[in-house]
């Protein structure tokens, strides 16, 4: 029996110690809807997908915000931006893929007047293996900076998903929801 009490202490030590487990399927973070200017021209979605331990490929996104969501990408040709529409959007294992403004991005068109910058609608990712991935989008005026993301508090009180608004920058506590 007194031997068995360093091993099994030990054991727990090393289980302690180990990093966290990857996720089996791919995460979404940081989600984030700018509204149009002008009601009636379509908006853009814009958030960061980690890749889990097998590749897969982003096919689509719903939401109740807007009846349709097509899946863009911008680049300049020279002189000259392009936006063409994507397919589909590989993720291999553990990459970062970041949908940002200037590159990819979802579009969303015909956003409902319920959508405004008091909600958080849901998006819902869907990948070619049948998998889906739901969260939360905050939702920023169309004159909003890009937002900056920030931790949530490490004084162990209960994180808080918000938005807090200054003349020149929009940072979202991120909760990991």
């Amino acid at each position: 029996m007194k031997r068995l009490v360093p091993i099994m202490a030990a054991s727990f030590l090393l289980a302690c110690c180990a990093a966290p487990p990857e996720p089996a399927g791919p995460t979404v973070e940081n989600a984030w809807i700018r509204l149009p200017a002008l009601y009636g021209n379509p908006g853009a979605a814009y958030f960061t997908i980690r890749g889990g331990g097998e590749p897969v490929r982003l096919t689509g996104i719903s939401t109740y915000a807007a009846p349709r969501v097509e899946l863009h990408e911008s680049r300049m040709e020279g002189t000259m931006a392009h936006m063409a529409p994507l397919r589909e959007v590989a993720i291999g294992p553990g990459e970062r893929v970041v949908f940002e403004p200037g590159g990819r991005h979802a579009m969303l068109f015909d956003i409902t007047q319920e959508t405004t910058i008091s909600r958080q609608p849901t998006l819902v990712f869907r990948f070619a293996n049948g998998g889906r991935v739901t969260v939360n989008a905050f939702v920023l005026a169309a004159n909003d900076p890009p937002p900056r993301f920030v931790p949530p508090p490490t004084d162990g009180s209960p994180c808080v998903p918000r938005a807090t608004r200054s003349a020149y920058e929009v940072t979202i506590t991120n909760c990991g929801r």
